[in-house]
């Protein structure tokens, strides 16, 4: 049934549409994470890498490059390069990353402490 329904072009239904909407939503959500993270390298002019105290170590470049890694022992979480998304993020996990979202969209935002961007104006110069 469901085979000939995508053939027709009918969308699936039953159980099957809850879970291709849920990994739909799951996935705009991640993308709209990469961009933003992107988007703050590039509102920065630089990669960007936060080692937060307790939960997650973040990498993002101007290029696109976004890497998420979980500090409890879950490892890699998402890496996003080349068009290529990885991804393992945890609801919790979408969760957290969207709530600091806010912080990255505002105007003239650093996470950076002072002693890193001293650092990195050192590297750079």
């Amino acid at each position: 049934d469901l085979v000939m329904a995508q053939i027709k072009g009918r969308q699936p239904s039953g159980a099957f549409a809850v879970v291709g909407q849920q990994e739909a939503n799951y996935y705009l959500r991640v993308q709209k994470l990469s961009t933003a993270l992107v988007n703050y390298a590039k509102s920065q002019n630089h990669a960007i890498e936060i080692d937060g105290k307790l939960s997650y170590k973040w990498k993002a470049t101007t290029e696109g490059f976004v890497e998420i890694h979980s500090k409890d022992g879950r490892g890699l979480l998402l890496v996003q390069s080349g068009g290529k998304m990885l991804t393992q993020l945890s609801e919790r996990d979408l969760a957290y990353f969207e709530a600091i979202l806010p912080k990255l969209r505002a105007p003239g935002v650093s996470l950076q402490t002072e002693k890193e961007k001293l650092r990195d104006q050192e590297i750079g110069d």
